[in-house]
């Protein structure tokens, strides 16, 4: 792939850089020896031209070489043919079936990460020889791209359930710096565009016309799909848990982009489109991302303290309304409104400290659920909160306190506890669980807590992929 790639044109698109919690003009000076140069593009930015003509609310490209046709660049869905029954895992196992969490790979396939899609329909997984793309509903194999197409692969995101795919290289097999967003375009097999910062890319977050990327301390957000530009980039404190959100539909009620800010505990929430407006307007020495910072009327960028200690994990709902987060401690999950920035409940994983590997809203904002290294699953009400268990204490609130008020998940369902786990819903009512040891669950949930596990697989255990995966192995 990467021979493809080789001599087209790229563009050095200027920097704005926020500096010290600003957001920065088109105008405004950068310091090379403090900046993070950014993005290569395979385009310059004259060479792109755009058809009268939309997608799924996204224009196509008319891309003038011929490296390129003219649909490359659209999200029309394309993960929507029928799967081959063949390649179909085995499904079904009832709700008193024995689990063997294991693989039947061998040597044992290394995941370096899973990531559902912005619905929850599709879903990718990283490995030590290359990418796969999954179908949820039914379970089933959509598309691969092994070793020597683009090497081992750390991140990969989707837009919904379309053509193109971005990816960051990874693992002890990768084909290019940690530091390049490839976005990879299924119908045409090609890559489409580069994005190289000058550090290590650690998060990215995909939209039908947005790109956001982060780094240890800089977050750079583009244009997508034409021009591939950046549109503004803000200094952050050292992100190490590689926390990143935004909101997903462009009909979003709010359209935000959110981070831990620079106290520990906070979170930093961007307006995009008052940011976007901002950024044309004002020089960077007026903006700062405080909570009380003004543009007219319109609050620009806000900080809410959601901790004490560290954030370990966010999550923000469809809706772009409503965030959830979680400290290092792992005992607490909170829900605030994006709109008030105010708490609307606290919810009690557990008493003891434990990971949360990941947190999702279900797509109408109804539940919330979270995967902890405790093996447990949980699921709370958020818009039934009498939904949620509470001490079945007499006067609990008097004898133990803010514990005895606490809100506990109305179904708990169990994983393996020695890995990573992703979580998101599906349809009906139905949670799914992606594990790193290769395992997908789905369970359905009844508002009176009742769990029925729907389906257990193994989602690499393919005979095509292994034979691809052995083959890669030994070469």
């Amino acid at each position: 792939m990467a021979s493809d790639t080789k001599g087209l044109p790229s563009a050095e698109l200027p920097a704005k850089e926020l500096s010290a919690e600003k957001l920065a003009t088109k105008d405004s000076t950068v310091n090379e020896s403090t900046t993070e140069y950014l993005p290569k593009t395979y385009l310059s930015t004259e060479e792109l031209s755009t058809k009268e003509l939309a997608i799924d609310e996204l224009p196509l490209i008319d891309l003038p070489t011929e490296e390129y046709s003219s649909d490359e660049l659209s999200t029309e869905e394309f993960l929507t043919e029928k799967l081959p029954t063949e390649e179909l895992p085995k499904k079904g196992c009832k709700k008193d079936d024995t689990d063997e969490h294991i693989l039947y790979i061998n040597p044992p396939l290394k995941v370096l990460s899973v990531n559902f899609n912005q619905d929850h329909t599709c879903f990718t997984c990283c490995t030590e020889v290359g990418l796969i793309v999954y179908n949820c509903e039914p379970l089933g194999e959509h598309a691969r791209l092994i070793k020597d197409d683009v090497g081992s692969i750390s991140q990969a995101q989707m837009i919904y359930r379309s053509n193109l795919i971005g990816m960051v290289s990874g693992g002890s097999r990768p084909l290019y710096p940690d530091n390049v967003l490839r976005i990879f375009c299924f119908k045409n097999n090609r890559i489409v565009r580069e994005i190289s910062c000058n550090s290590s890319i650690i998060a990215f977050r995909m939209r039908k016309d947005m790109i956001v990327v982060a780094s240890l301390n800089h977050i750079h957000v583009f244009a997508f799909p034409e021009p591939t530009e950046v549109l503004f980039s803000l200094e952050t404190p050292t992100n190490s848990k590689s926390l990143l959100e935004v909101s997903r539909m462009l009909s979003c009620e709010k359209q935000v982009l959110i981070f831990p800010g620079h106290k520990i505990g906070s979170l930093n929430i961007v307006d995009i489109p008052d940011a976007l407006e901002a950024v044309e307007k004002i020089s960077p020495e007026e903006l700062l991302l405080t909570e009380s910072h003004q543009s007219g009327d319109k609050t620009l960028a806000f900080t809410i303290q959601c901790h004490e200690s560290e954030l370990s994990c966010i999550a923000l709902n469809q809706q772009g309304t409503k965030i959830a987060t979680t400290s290092a401690h792992g005992t607490l999950i909170r829900v605030w409104e994006v709109e008030s920035r105010s708490q609307i409940v606290e919810l009690r994983r557990g008493s003891d400290e434990a990971t949360i590997y990941s947190m999702s809203f279900s797509l109408n904002t109804e539940y919330l659920s979270c995967a902890s290294d405790k093996g447990t699953l949980h699921i709370f009400a958020i818009e039934k909160l009498n939904l949620n268990k509470r001490l079945n204490v007499p006067n609990a609130s008097n004898v133990l306190g803010k514990y005895g008020e606490s809100m506990w998940a109305f179904a708990n369902i169990t994983l393996p506890p020695e890995c990573a786990s992703m979580v998101g819903f599906g349809k009906n009512n139905t949670v799914l669980g992606l594990g790193m040891d290769g395992t997908f669950h789905k369970y359905k949930f009844t508002e009176d807590g009742e769990i029925t596990r729907e389906i257990y697989d193994i989602y690499l255990n393919s005979i095509n992929f292994r034979k691809e995966y052995e083959c890669a192995i030994e070469s």
